[in-house]
């Protein structure tokens, strides 16, 4: 080959590589976690409205053991209307995962009393101790209503009832009279013979509703000893009917 080819030859090579495009690098997406769907689809969930005007949670998927956890969330952001977030410490009992501890991790830091008492009663479906833990703290609440709700939380768990008995005591002279009258009527029903003597006082409760649950709570009781009352022959001439015939045994 002579020094003029081989020189044509290489000019020629040289061009065929410059004028071929370099490869394209695709880049590889990021895998997509398959949770993080699964809690992008669980924000996303939006109440109904009930016939009485309210949003309440009922998609099936709360089931998912993710939910607590978004719900847990979604209820610590306070820039959501009080509705909402009052639906969504409902639902709670209702969210597949932690929801127990959820609730109770959030009522600690809750600043609203009305999300407070509705964590409060959904945790009478708590399999753990968080039950006992939520009644004993919303017993000391400084709201009226979450202390009621504390204490029929009480009432509809015996054994909650039961480690608390001393503070339901403490509750039948609270201020309140919707206090006074789930205390009272969670005395009765996880069966306290020692509050019967401060039952009694509940006989003469300025509210109906508590005489009510007075008599109601000491004839469970002791039915003999609370026939034999002066305060429940007298209550048989109560203003409230529900009151007189209670007191008659009715």
């Amino acid at each position: 080959m002579t020094p003029r080819i081989s020189l044509a030859l290489v000019l020629l090579f040289a061009c065929d590589a410059d004028s071929v495009p370099p490869p394209t690098v695709v880049a590889e997406a990021a895998p997509v976690d398959p949770d993080d769907q699964r809690r992008a689809m669980l924000r996303e969930i939006r109440p109904v409205t009930t016939r009485a005007g309210q949003p309440r949670f009922t998609d099936q998927r709360l089931r998912d053991p993710l939910a607590a956890e978004v719900f847990g969330k979604r209820l610590a952001d306070t820039g959501v209307a009080i509705e909402e977030r009052l639906a969504l410490a409902e639902a709670l009992p209702r969210c597949g995962g932690a929801w127990a501890d959820v609730s109770v991790m959030r009522l600690g830091i809750e600043t609203d009393a009305g999300v407070r008492a509705v964590l409060i009663a959904g945790l009478r479906r708590a399999e753990g101790d968080q039950a006992l833990v939520a009644a004993r703290a919303g017993l000391r609440d400084p709201e009226a209503k979450v202390r009621r709700a504390a204490a029929e939380l009480a009432g509809w768990v015996p054994e909650v009832g039961a480690a608390l008995a001393g503070e339901l005591r403490g509750a039948l002279a609270d201020p309140s009279a919707e206090v006074r009258g789930a205390a009272t009527r969670a005395c009765g029903l996880v069966g306290d013979r020692e509050a019967f003597a401060a039952l009694t006082r509940g006989l003469t409760d300025g509210e109906a509703q508590v005489r009510l649950e007075a008599v109601r709570a000491l004839r469970r009781l002791d039915p003999t000893r609370a026939a034999g009352l002066p305060g429940m022959t007298t209550l048989q001439q109560d203003p409230d009917e529900r009151v007189q015939r209670a007191a008659r045994g009715e």
